[in-house]
């Protein structure tokens, strides 16, 4: 069981980073795509913070698996 949360952890955390930077340049949004440069702030910030996943699920993964 273990190795499975891991392994979705680590699976987690790298899809997370394409996803966050197609969100933080403005591919991904709600109103659909935004390629002329009209991205506003919210969806930088919504990059932002979806990156900052990417280190919080690789470690949560290894904590999971016992690496120290």
């Amino acid at each position: 069981m273990r190795t499975l949360l891991s392994k979705i952890c680590y699976l987690a955390g790298y899809a997370s980073i394409p996803v966050s930077v197609a969100t933080y340049m403005g591919k991904l949004t709600t109103e659909g795509m935004c390629m002329d440069g009209t991205c506003t702030a919210d969806t930088r910030t919504l990059g932002i913070f979806i990156g900052l996943w990417v280190p919080t699920l690789l470690l949560t993964g290894m904590l999971v698996r016992g690496d120290k």
